[in-house]
């Protein structure tokens, strides 16, 4: 099973480690963290750019085999729609089902997704908690 946990990681921090590798060991997966391009919902200019964020990663998952760097949505048009970074690693690896890990504070947003009804197609979908946004 392969799990897909998206985000900006500006800057990557113990917080997104702990819940990936919570995630991977609740549904004995393998994580990929990707970083987006550009997040619809969080257009404010980011500290780093996309790459510099993708190498910050590559440095925070060194080591762990459970944890992997996917850089997809960088090579993908802006903005990073998750229903497009999907669609493009279904054609990459046909036959693979993704497991998208999405904190509860992205959950609540998921009905203003694009073509959110999509999504069921090309992925399972896991919440979990996160501080201040209830599941």
């Amino acid at each position: 099973m392969e799990a897909l946990f998206g985000g900006s990681f500006d800057p990557v921090h113990v917080g997104h480690l702990v819940a990936a590798e919570a995630a991977g060991e609740a549904l004995d997966a393998r994580v990929r963290f990707l970083p987006a391009r550009v997040q619809p919902f969080k257009r404010a200019a980011h500290g780093a750019s996309p790459e510099q964020r993708a190498a910050m990663l590559d440095l925070a998952v060194a080591g762990n085999p459970r944890l992997a760097v996917e850089r997809i949505e960088l090579t993908l048009p802006a903005p990073s729609y998750t229903v497009r970074t999907l669609q493009a690693l279904a054609e990459r690896e046909p036959g693979n089902r993704f497991t998208l890990l999405l904190g509860a504070d992205a959950a609540a947003e998921l009905a203003a997704w694009y073509q959110v009804d999509a999504l069921p197609a090309l992925a399972d979908v896991v919440v979990f908690a996160r501080p201040g946004a209830p599941l």
